[in-house]
């Protein structure tokens, strides 16, 4: 009986597989240094501009985490997605599509914790959307997606090219 790519079913290298290890320990440094440029990017701007981030009185506390929470899941799935799917060899459509993604759940993480949480009328949540789409806490949201997602692929392409032992491209003699 044979296991994947024609290995012994009982071949330990296949349970503890480095490459989906290195895959997904990278993964969670991503949503650390995502989180991390968020932290920093937004509390940066909102000095510099002198406002807050999100300025609705009625829009409640947990809004905010709600939104960046909901960004972060979109980060994580794409990239995972994306990284799983070794054969994908155009990284930069995969890197529009995830930004564009975290964007767009960070919008649709603001209109649903609007209903759910805040004080302000449903109806409302529109609005608060819309008016939030252009501002720049979403264009630093998305930025930093953008940034987590190129060193993501960067340090994931390098490492599973180099420092995998069990890639047979790599093997030597």
């Amino acid at each position: 009986m044979t296991g994947n790519k024609g290995e012994p079913a009982g071949d330990p290298r296949r349970a503890r597989d480095p490459s989906t290890a290195s895959i997904v320990g990278i993964s969670m440094f991503a949503v650390g240094g995502f989180w991390a440029l968020n932290v920093f990017g937004l509390g940066m701007m909102s000095l510099l501009v002198g406002r807050d981030v999100i300025t609705n009185p009625r829009a409640g506390v947990v809004l905010g985490l709600a939104m960046v929470a909901a960004a972060t899941l979109a980060l994580v799935g794409g990239l995972l997605t994306v990284a799983l799917r070794r054969a994908v060899t155009v990284r930069i459509i995969s890197v529009a599509a995830i930004v564009a993604s975290v964007y767009g759940a960070y919008l649709l993480g603001g209109l649903l914790a609007w209903i759910l949480f805040s004080t302000g009328p449903p109806g409302e949540s529109l609005f608060f959307v819309l008016g939030l789409a252009g501002d720049w806490p979403s264009l630093i949201i998305a930025v930093n997606a953008l940034i987590v997602s190129l060193a993501y692929f960067g340090t994931l392409s390098y490492r599973l090219r180099h420092h995998d032992p069990f890639d047979p491209r790599l093997a030597s003699g």
